[in-house]
C-alpha cells in the first residue's frame, strides 16, 4: 500500500496556475479546500506554514500508518524520509506558481490525524488535508475557458488551450498526451498499433465519421456521429439514425443524450412516472430522484415512482437504496430530515448513512458519520445502519463493507486479523503490510512479499509495486527503474519525479 504523503496523495495536486495563499490562511477565489478547519469537536487549529507542515507532516502520517498496521516499525524512517521529500517538491511549487497552500486546513489536518480513526486510512483523510490547491478540484480544466474550435489539455504543463484537429491532420488517441485531439463533433482519431493504441502522432490520422447507411464498427473502428446516428451491429452492421424520444431501445447509443431507461425506452422518466432504476429519472444534481425503488441483492426490483428533490432541512424518509433524495449535495436523510451530517459525530447507537452520497462534494464528508471507536452497520433491508463498536480480532466480517475492524486489524478472509508480514498468504496488497505487494506464489495462491528494489524485474500484478521509483516496460520486458529528473524524455506520467510527463518530456514547474 504505497502512500505518497498525504498533501500529495490526498490533495489530488494538479497542473494548473493556482491561486496564492489569502491573509487569513484559505486558498483565493477558486480553490479547493481553503478556509478555517476545525478538528477535535469543533476547536479552531493552529493555522501552520509550509515549512514546519513539511516537517511535521511525515511523522503524523508514517506515525498513523504505523499505528493501523499498515506500516511496520523497520519502514518508519524510509516512509518519513520519502514523503519530507515530496512535501518539499509540492512547496517549491508554491514559489513556481503551481499551487496555493492553505494554512488553516494544513494546521485541522496535524491536529486531526494522530487521532483519527483506522477505518479511515489511508484513502478518506483528504477532507481535512487538502492543503495545496488548485483551480478546480479534481478536474483541472474546470477553470478554464477555450474558444470555440479549441479544448482544454488538462495535462499540458501549463494547462492550454489547443485547436482541435481536423480530419486529414495527424492526431493522439486520448491518452496521457493529449496534445492532438481530433474535433469530437466531426471525426475520430483512427486506430493505432505502434505503440499499443495510444498513437505516435505521426502515423495516425483524423477521419470523418462513418455516414448513415456505411457499414461500421464498434470503438474507434468506423465509428458513426455519436451525436445523429450508432452502429447497428445487432442488424446490417451499418450507421442508423438514432431512435426517436420514447422508441424502445436496448443500447444507451441509440438514444437521443445516450439514455436507455429500465424500461427499455429512449429518455428519462417525467416526475410521477415509474422507475426500475435508479438513473431513470435523471442523470443530473437537480433532477427527479426514484422515490421507494428497491434493488435486492438477486437482481430483482420493485419499481418506484418520479419524485421531486427534497430541500434542505424539510422531512425525508430513508429508502432502501442509496439515493434518499436530499437536493443538496452532500446531504443525507438522517434523523428524519435532509442535512448535512459533521464527519465522527455520530454515537453508537445513532443511525447513520454507510454509503458515499451521491454527487458529494468537497467539504463534506461522504460517509464516515460515527465516532471513531464504532463503524456504520448496514440496516437489512435499508440504506441505512447504526454506529456499532468495530470489530475484534477474530470476529467474521464482510470485506465489502469499510472499516468494520479494530485499529490494526483487516477484514482478511472474513475475519478482522492483523494484516500480513511477508510470507502471509493474501488476496490483494491491502491485506499486507507495510509496502508489500500481493504476488502470486502457485496457482490460486498468493502471499505478502517484499517490493522489489530498483534494477529488479517489475513485479506481477495490477496492484503491485516496486518499491522504488516506478516499473519501466521498456526495459527487459520491464525493470524498477528510478524515476526520471526534468527534462528527461518520457512516455506515462509515474515515470517522472514530478509526477507529469507531457510533449514527451519531464516538465520543470508543473506538479500533480
Amino acid at each position: 500500500m504505497r502512500l505518497a504523503l498525504v498533501a500529495a496523495a490526498l490533495a489530488v495536486l494538479t497542473a494548473c496556475p493556482a491561486p496564492r495563499v489569502d491573509p487569513d490562511g484559505g486558498a483565493s477565489a477558486g480553490g479547493s479546500g481553503g478556509g478555517t478547519g476545525t478538528a477535535g469537536g469543533g476547536a479552531v487549529a493552529t493555522p501552520v506554514g509550509i515549512d514546519e507542515f513539511c516537517e511535521r507532516a511525515p511523522a503524523v502520517v508514517c506515525g498513523l500508518l504505523e499505528r493501523c498496521g499498515a506500516l511496520r516499525s523497520s519502514e518508519r524512517a524510509a516512509c518519513e524520509a520519502e514523503r519530507r521529500a515530496a512535501c518539499m517538491r509540492n512547496a517549491l511549487a508554491l514559489d513556481g506558481g503551481n499551487l496555493g497552500y492553505s494554512p488553516a486546513v494544513a494546521g485541522t489536518c496535524l491536529a486531526a490525524l494522530p487521532t483519527r480513526s483506522c477505518g479511515v486510512v489511508p484513502d478518506f483523510t483528504d477532507f481535512e488535508c487538502r492543503v495545496f490547491t488548485a483551480p478546480s478540484f479534481p478536474d483541472v480544466c474546470g477553470a478554464f475557458t477555450c474558444a470555440a474550435g479549441t479544448y482544454c489539455d488538462g495535462n499540458a504543463c501549463p494547462v492550454q488551450c489547443r485547436t482541435w484537429r481536423s480530419p486529414g491532420e495527424t492526431c493522439i488517441g486520448m491518452g496521457a498526451d493529449r496534445s492532438k485531439l481530433c474535433d469530437p463533433e466531426r471525426g475520430y482519431c483512427e486506430p493505432g498499433l505502434a505503440d499499443g493504441g495510444l498513437g505516435d502522432g505521426g502515423t495516425r490520422r483524423c477521419q470523418r465519421f462513418v455516414a448513415i447507411g456505411l457499414a461500421c464498427g464498434s470503438g474507434d473502428d468506423r465509428p458513426c456521429d455519436p451525436a445523429t446516428a450508432f452502429c447497428d451491429l445487432a442488424g446490417p452492421g451499418v450507421c442508423v439514425a438514432k431512435r426517436d424520444a420514447g422508441a424502445p431501445c436496448t443500447r444507451p447509443n441509440e438514444c437521443p443524450n445516450d439514455f436507455c431507461n429500465a424500461s427499455g425506452r429512449c429518455g428519462t422518466v417525467g416526475l410521477g412516472g415509474t422507475c426500475r432504476n435508479e438513473t431513470d429519472c435523471g442523470l443530473g444534481a437537480a433532477d427527479p430522484f426514484c422515490k421507494n425503488l428497491r434493488i435486492f441483492d438477486d437482481g430483482g426490483t420493485t419499481a418506484g415512482l418520479c419524485s421531486a428533490r427534497i430541500a434542505s432541512g424539510e422531512a425525508c424518509m430513508p429508502g432502501p437504496n442509496i439515493d434518499d433524495g436530499c437536493a443538496v449535495l452532500g446531504e443525507t436523510c438522517i434523523g428524519g430530515r435532509c442535512a448535512t451530517t459533521e464527519p465522527f459525530t455520530r454515537d453508537a447507537g445513532a443511525d447513520c448513512d454507510p454509503f458515499y452520497k451521491r454527487f458529494c462534494a468537497p467539504p463534506f464528508f461522504c460517509g464516515f458519520q460515527c465516532e471513531p471507536s464504532t463503524w456504520c452497520r448496514r440496516s437489512p433491508d435499508s440504506s441505512k445502519g447504526r454506529c456499532v463498536p468495530r470489530l475484534a480480532a477474530g470476529a467474521a466480517c464482510d470485506p465489502n463493507t469499510f472499516g468494520p475492524c479494530a485499529d490494526g486489524l483487516g477484514c482478511i478472509g472474513g475475519r478482522c486479523q492483523p494484516f500480513g508480514d511477508p510470507g502471509a498468504p493474501c488476496s490483494f496488497p491491502g491485506e499486507c503490510t507495510g509496502q508489500l505487494n500481493c504476488s502470486e506464489v502457485d496457482a490460486g495462491a498468493s502471499e505478502c512479499r517484499v517490493r522489489p528494489g530498483l534494477g529488479a524485474r517489475c513485479p506481477e500484478g495490477a496492484f503491485n509495486r516496486c518499491g522504488a521509483g516506478f516499473c519501466d516496460r521498456s526495459v527487459d520486458g520491464g525493470t524498477c527503474a528510478a524515476k526520471r529528473q526534468p527534462g528527461a524524455a518520457c512516455t506515462e506520467l509515474e515515470s517522472c519525479e514530478l509526477g507529469q510527463c507531457t510533449g514527451g518530456a519531464c516538465p520543470t514547474t508543473c506538479f500533480r
